[in-house]
Formats: structure tokens, sequence, C-alpha cells
């Protein structure tokens, strides 16, 4: 079913206006279309344009609101969503002119909470072209019932204006709208859409831009910012830098349900950073079925061979090696023409190392959890890739001990299943420990095969 919850908001900021008619250029107005022209003007060498962003993903009937700031000048360009719940950026963007001409980024490496510097391979004045150079007034139109509001006519041009202010391109433009208050454009609504599926199943990703102007021809665009350190994360990067510098390690997965049609279970993950394979083993609640082939338990796991993770099931009683396959080509991958989407061996074991300590947010007391932006990064940075894919609530709290080491990981997943008449809820509780460092071993059978 459609998602109709941002089309009416719009059609309640915007209005009806498919009878509107352009702005008029007669000498009756043309007091008017000076001042629009001038108004015009201001919107094509620097501004800054700050508001929020209405959200719908068009599938579920939660919709979502952000911050954001958008601030450019003839040289450089910022662009910046802000969570309302930490206040946090969720996307960041900082483009300039480097001294050849050449276009250049500076970004923030989560894996050192730096900022760095990127150049890229085109000149900056050929891909940052101001798209209100090329607004005139007569592509404006008045919108009925909405006082000094004009939308862009062309749709073209509209487009182009709201992939030159935002980062979403694969988002169509619906209307674009600028208010005037008699001197400048000081408002501009965007609302945008992506439309996937046929006409009876259609869902609709909708987002709606509200923003304020300011600044013209002074705007000084912000800079990126690292996220926040505070002293508990001292605590968390030595915790963290165990198990990245460790030769081995046990993750212990502790699975408890309060559905009562679901069994509970513990398992345990070996992991061998030096040799560079994990095996999988332990009471791995039913619905999994990885400790399992033919109605045989196994060891299940994964080891690299040539560079590249091959999946494994070994008979648990008589060492026999049941199934093996390449887990790219399993995946769909191939290993000669999707070079950008291969996966190696360190894709699917813990990441430690790989997001500076920073990226958690201290919640105090040695506990934290992870920014919305961070959130996938920082628990890869903790488990194996397949327990982060069987997630469906990636919420998370990571307690540490006194001595900066980790505790316990605590997640809480409402896992739903439905077999097409009935669904039910699991009430899932994931609690994982860390154990056996640089003393954890795996099987002969498994290291072996």
């Amino acid at each position: 079913m459609k998602n109709k919850s941002l089309i009416l908001m719009a059609i309640f900021l915007f209005g009806c206006s498919e009878n509107n008619t352009s702005v008029q250029t007669s000498s009756q107005k043309e007091g008017l279309y000076t001042r629009l022209e001038r108004a015009i003007s201001n919107l094509t060498k620097s501004f800054t344009a700050s508001g929020t962003i209405g959200y719908s993903d068009g599938v579920s009937s939660k919709d979502e609101s952000y911050d954001v700031i958008i601030e450019f000048n003839e040289t450089t360009y910022f662009y910046q969503e802000i969570s309302q719940e930490h206040g946090e950026p969720l996307m960041q963007e900082y483009l300039y002119k480097g001294d050849n001409g050449f276009l250049c980024q500076k970004y923030l490496d989560e894996a050192t909470n730096t900022i760095k510097n990127s150049e890229d391979i085109y000149q900056y004045d050929d891909v940052m072209v101001n798209p209100f150079t090329k607004l005139e007034v007569k592509g404006l139109q008045a919108i009925k019932g909405q006082d000094n509001y004009y939308k862009i006519n062309d749709l073209t041009l509209a487009n182009e204006a709201k992939n030159f202010l935002t980062s979403y391109e694969e988002m169509s433009i619906v209307e674009f709208a600028l208010h005037f208050d008699g001197d400048n454009f000081d408002k501009m609504r965007i609302y945008t859409d992506k439309v996937e599926g046929d006409e009876e199943d259609a869902t609709i990703e909708e987002m709606l831009f509200t923003l304020e102007i300011s600044n013209y021809n002074e705007t000084i665009p912000s800079e990126i910012k690292t996220y926040n350190h505070v002293d508990e994360h001292d605590n968390l990067t030595n915790a963290l830098n165990i198990f990245k510098n460790a030769d081995n390690y046990t993750i212990n997965v502790e699975i408890t349900y309060s559905n009562p049609d679901f069994n509970s279970g513990t398992y345990h993950y070996y992991v061998d950073n030096k040799n560079k394979m994990m095996m999988l083993d332990g009471d791995i609640p039913s619905l999994y079925r990885l400790n399992y082939f033919n109605d045989k338990l196994v060891y299940f796991g994964y080891k690299n061979v040539n560079g590249l993770p091959y999946a494994y099931k070994i008979d648990k009683e008589t060492g026999e090696v049941l199934e093996s396959y390449d887990y790219n080509k399993y995946h769909g991958i191939s290993t000669l023409t999707d070079q950008d989407k291969i996966r190696r061996m360190e894709f699917l074991m813990p990441r430690f190392g790989s997001v500076a300590a920073e990226c958690y947010y201290s919640e105090g007391n040695n506990i934290f959890s992870s920014y919305n932006s961070t959130n996938r990064n920082c628990i890869l940075n903790l488990l194996p890739y397949d327990e982060y894919y069987a997630l469906t609530n990636t919420e998370f709290s990571l307690y540490l001990n006194d001595d900066s080491t980790i505790n316990y990981l605590s997640l809480k997943d409402s896992k739903t299943f439905n077999d097409g008449s009935t669904s039910s809820s699991t009430g899932r509780i994931i609690k994982v420990t860390y154990s056996n460092i640089n003393s954890t071993t795996i099987v002969d059978s498994f290291v072996k095969a």
C-alpha cells in the first residue's frame, strides 16, 4: 500500500497549483519582477539553508525527522544531517576547490576519528555548477493558497537544484518551492520521492526539506567535526586493542527467548586472528540450523583459502568434511567480474580496531552505545558478520570492567516470524562475553580440513 503520510503533508504545505499562472512581467508587476530578479541573484553566490528533513521509508509506519544545515560559497560546500536524539552528525559532506582547481573532499576517518583529505580527477567548477544561475523570474510560478511561495516550473532545473543542495540524487523532485519575503527568498521547501514496485503494490520513499535561508553572499562553510572524546573512551580503546592485538579469542553468545515457542541456547565463536579462521560450535538455537547438515551435528565456520573465505561443515563425530564452498561464489559474487564486491575473511570476522573508540557514545560509568551513523560499524567491530546479519534491532549496550576490559555486550532483539497466517515475536535477549584471549584452540578436524 502506498505511504500517504508525507504526501498529505506536502499537499497541506504546498497547496494545489495546477491552475496557477506564472509570475507576470507586465509594467504593473515591474517592481515585483525586479525584486525577484535580485532575490534570484542572491542565490547564485553563497547562502546558508538550515532546518529539518521529514522522512518516510514507504514501508514502516514510522516517520523520522532530522536537522540539516547546508552551507556553500563559490569554493566550498558543506552538508550535514544531525540526529535530534543525540545531536551528533548522521551525515557530513565537505567539498572544496583545491589549489589546482580540482574537486577535493574532507571526510571523517572512523578508524582514527580524524579528518582526512582526498582529491578527485574532476575540476571543482565543472562539478559544483550552481543551477540557480539558470533560474529566471519567468521560470517561477506563484503557488495558489500559499502566500508569497513560488515553485520552480522546470522540473529538470528543480531537480538540478535539489541535487546541488542535497546528497539525494536518487530521489525524484516533486516540487521545489521558494518563499519571498519582499526582498529575498528566506525559505525553501524541497519535496522528493522515490517510487518502487508496480502501481498496486508500490511503496513511496519520501523526503521533505523545510529550510530557512540566510547569510546571502556572506556564508563561510563549517568544517567537518570529529566525534566527541571523553576520558572513558581511553578505557574503551584499551579494551578494544586487547582483541585487535590478540592471536585468538572466544566469543560466547547466550540467547534467551521470552517466547516459549523458541529454544534458548549458548554457542561460541572460536576466532583465530593469526591464521584467519573462525569456527562456530555450541547449543545453537534451532532457528539458526548452522550446526546441522543432513541432521548431523557439525562444526561450522570459515577458513582463509588463497585470501578468500571458504565455508566448512565438519562432522563432529568422524571429522569428515560434509560440505565446503566458496563464500563469494555461494553469494553470487564473481572474483573475476565483481572485484569491488569481493568479501575477504576480514569481512566475516569481528573487526576490532576498524572504528575508533569515539565512534561509540559514552553513556557514563563505562557503558557505551552507538550513534545512529556508527551503529553498524560499531557492532561489526565486536561481532562476526553472520551474527550482525541475524539481528533486526541493532541497539546495544557495551559494559566495561573497572580494569578497562570488556564485561559483556547486551542486545535486545524482537525478531518476528510470519508463516503466512500468524506471526510471533521471539523476544530475544542476547548477551555476549569474551574469553580465552590467546588461549583459544580450534579442533584439529576443522584446522586440517
